[in-house]
This record gives structure tokens, C-alpha cells and sequence, in this order.
């Protein structure tokens, strides 16, 4: 088994683990001078940089989809770090292939595999990890899978930006770094002289990312697995936090939609009123159908109240001949018949349930539906477009 390799397979088991500058690849080194651009930051890693006051910011590359994770995120270079977790923000990462995330062929493709068993699935998985057998490299948010895939990577930057800083202080003061330790944002000399973060990087000649550095064990844990309170509450609670919807850009034309009101529903004809002619700048635009949508129109105006006001106006004539057929009772049928006739595919099969449950001593049986409705957005759907003779650059709430 190669040095790699074993590496990652062993670090899923222990507590303490002694990284090597060989096996981390690019994502603890400095790829660029800050995420945010401030002369007086300094990138202690790809991932980390800390500010002239002393703050932590964290590259993230997942968004916040409400389940914390922004707060999990900053619990864990806060405890790796040794800093209060106040202390800690987090920053958009910026498109950098340290931040991609792998996509194995395994979980994309199943149906390549015909060894389905447990340690076989598990073999290329840990090649999957080692860096090999992929399809692709992406930045993506879902699947529940941000802390699990993040847990290790994001703790060792916060320890080695922890590392780094001790050699820093003890180099600048003649001491020994491994008699050095950190403690809420100082690193503490083995005489007792305690330096803030800001003051080692302040005094620092130069910042040496360190090339060995230690996890903490479990036992050492004094904020993981402690309730505190979520970092974007603050903001999302008196309303300063900023969403895609709250792009404001000179000059910005607002649209309204007017979507079809069912399932392949068929825009016949429509109408503008008289007094949506007579407001100035309205325009009615026909949006053609696509992307599993019909046809609909939408309304442009210089703001979003006259643009949706003037769209409710509109007399518009639909064709909804198409689904009048379709509602929950039919649809219900027709997956239940589904499943009786079993139509599906099957990507992958492990064991023998037949066996199982003709063996089996008790068997329960239940069955579940749930309504046909729509996967409602967190935010209202929006999307600002900024366009230049060379550029589009996108605002969207975009998972």
C-alpha cells in the first residue's frame, strides 16, 4: 500500500494524527495573498487568513443552505486554531481547484461496478479519496454532505495555521515550538509570555507555513460538540443579511414572470391593458418555452412593484386542456402501479431480499405517498445579470 494511501485510510481512526507537508497537496498552501484583498491580511494557508486585528476567516467552498453549516464550519478552525469562535468569519471561496470537490465514479455511476460488496465498495472508494478514479471536480452544496466532507480538511488548515503561528512566535522569540502552545487566540512561550495572533503577525519577520502539525484528540475538544449560538443568526435576525435578492446595481431593469398555471399549459394569446401601456418603460416580453417549462411572458419595468403589478394585470388566454387530467389521485395510481408492475431500473444489488424475507420469522409492510408539490425555494426565485460588451456576471440563489 503506498505512503499515500495509507495515510488516508488511517486518519478516518485516530485521534491524533501527524501530517506530513508531502501528502497535503495544495489546499495548506498559500495559492494566493488573500481571499479578500486586504494589504494587511495574511493567507496562512489556501483556506485561512487572518486579519491585522486578529480575526480568522475561513474559505468556504459550500453555501449555507440553513442547516448550520457555516457555524459547523467555523466551530472547527476555531477549535483547531484556538480561538474563540466569535473570532472567526467566513468568506466565500474564491474558483480554486483546492476547494473541488471529488466526485467519484462510484457514487455517480453504480451501475459500472459489478462488485457491489462491502470491501470492494470501500477499495474504490479509498482510491477515490487518494485522488484517482474520478469523473470530475466541482464545488457543490447538497446530499447532507458538508461536515462530513469537510471535517478533516478544514481541521488540519486550522492546524496548520496554528502550527505556523507558534513557529513564528518562537522563532521571533528564540524559543522552542514544541514547548509552545495556544490558548483564545495567543500563543503562550514556555515562559509564560503570552502573544496575541495579531501581534505574532505583526512582529513576524515572515510567516513559514508549517510542514508538520498535530490534530486534536477528541478529549481535547473544547467546542466541538457544544450548541453555540449560529453565527449568521445575528444578521438574518435584524434583517442586514444580504441575499441574491437584495442585488442592487445602477441602472437595473426588474422582470416579472407570468407562468403558465398547469402542467403544459399552452399560452394561447394575451393582452396589456390600457394602464399597463400607459406606465412608461413597461414592455411584455414572450418567453419561449424550455428547460421543462411552457411559454410565458414576462413583464420588464424599472422596478420589481410596477414589473409584478403590471403581470397580474395582463389578460392572458391559456390553453390548460393538457393537464386536465393530472391531479394527485392519478398520479398516486399511476405510481403505485409502477412499483406492482416494476418497471424501474436497478442500478445495484446487494444480498438476496427475496431470501431474507421468505426466512424471515416477521415482516412488516407499510405504505407511504405523499402529494405531488412543488420543491419550494428558501427565498423568492430571482436572478440579477449584469452584462457588458466582454462579460455576464450572475447573482442566484442557486444551490
Amino acid at each position: 500500500m503506498k505512503r499515500r494511501t495509507f495515510l488516508l485510510s488511517a486518519a478516518s481512526g485516530v485521534g491524533i494524527l501527524i501530517v506530513g507537508w508531502g501528502v497535503l497537496g495544495p489546499s495548506t498552501r498559500r495559492i494566493f495573498s488573500s481571499p479578500t484583498g486586504g494589504n494587511d491580511d495574511i493567507a496562512l494557508n489556501g483556506w485561512i487568513e487572518l486579519t491585522a486585528a486578529g480575526d480568522a476567516q475561513l474559505a468556504v467552498p459550500r453555501c449555507e443552505m440553513g442547516q448550520g453549516v457555516y457555524t459547523a464550519l467555523a466551530m472547527l478552525v476555531a477549535e483547531e486554531l484556538d480561538m474563540p469562535l466569535e473570532r472567526v468569519k467566513i468568506l466565500e471561496a474564491p474558483l480554486n481547484h483546492i476547494f473541488g470537490k471529488i466526485m467519484a465514479a462510484e457514487a455517480m455511476l453504480p451501475e459500472l461496478f459489478e462488485d457491489q460488496r462491502l470491501v470492494a465498495r470501500g477499495k474504490r472508494r479509498l482510491k477515490s479519496l487518494a485522488g484517482r478514479q474520478t469523473i470530475g471536480v466541482s464545488v457543490s452544496t447538497g446530499g447532507s454532505t458538508t461536515v462530513s466532507e469537510l471535517w478533516r480538511p478544514v481541521r488540519m488548515v486550522g492546524a496548520q495555521a496554528r502550527a505556523s503561528l507558534i513557529n513564528a512566535a518562537a522563532r521571533k522569540h528564540a524559543a522552542d515550538p514544541h514547548l509552545c502552545r495556544t490558548e483564545a487566540g495567543f500563543v503562550i512561550l514556555p515562559n509564560g509570555t503570552r502573544h496575541a495572533y495579531a501581534e505574532v503577525l505583526k512582529r513576524a519577520d515572515r510567516i513559514e507555513p508549517a510542514r508538520e502539525f498535530q490534530l486534536k484528540s477528541a478529549r481535547q475538544f473544547t467546542l466541538i460538540g457544544q450548541s453555540p449560538t449560529r453565527i449568521d443568526a445575528p444578521a438574518k435576525g435584524d434583517g442586514s443579511a444580504k441575499f441574491a435578492i437584495d442585488v442592487r446595481l445602477p441602472g437595473m431593469r426588474y422582470a416579472a414572470l407570468a407562468m403558465p398555471p398547469s402542467i403544459g399549459a399552452r399560452l394561447v394569446s394575451f393582452r396589456a391593458p390600457r394602464e399597463v401601456q400607459a406606465v412608461q418603460g413597461v414592455q411584455v416580453v414572450r418567453v419561449p418555452a424550455g428547460y421543462g417549462q411552457g411559454e410565458s411572458l414576462a413583464v420588464i419595468a424599472d422596478s420589481w412593484w410596477t414589473a409584478q403589478q403590471a403581470a397580474q394585470a395582463l389578460d392572458i388566454t391559456w390553453d390548460e386542456s393538457a393537464g386536465a387530467a393530472i391531479d394527485n389521485d392519478t398520479l398516486t395510481a399511476k405510481r403505485s402501479q409502477a412499483l406492482e408492475v416494476g418497471t424501474g431500473t436497478i442500478k445495484s444489488a446487494i444480498g438476496d431480499s427475496d431470501a431474507a424475507f421468505s426466512a424471515a420469522r416477521l415482516t412488516v409492510e407499510a405504505e407511504y405517498t405523499v402529494p405531488y408539490l412543488a420543491h419550494a425555494t428558501m427565498e423568492p426565485m430571482n436572478c440579477t445579470a449584469q452584462v457588458t460588451e466582454h462579460t455576464v456576471r450572475v447573482w442566484a440563489p442557486v444551490q
